[in-house]
């Protein structure tokens, strides 16, 4: 696995709240920080593709 693989899984399972494999809650805050930084990574996707 690239590390560009690697750390794109770190990202997609800190957005989604993992921690070390159990779902955790996040914090009004981080749902936001997610919310925010997943449309971004979504745009550059598409722009990269």
């Amino acid at each position: 696995m690239s590390a560009y693989a690697r750390n794109f899984l770190r990202l997609r399972y800190w957005l989604e709240g993992l921690d070390g494999g159990a779902q955790r809650s996040l914090s009004q805050y981080e749902r936001v920080l997610a919310s925010n930084l997943r449309a971004q990574a979504s745009h550059l996707i598409e722009v990269m593709l």
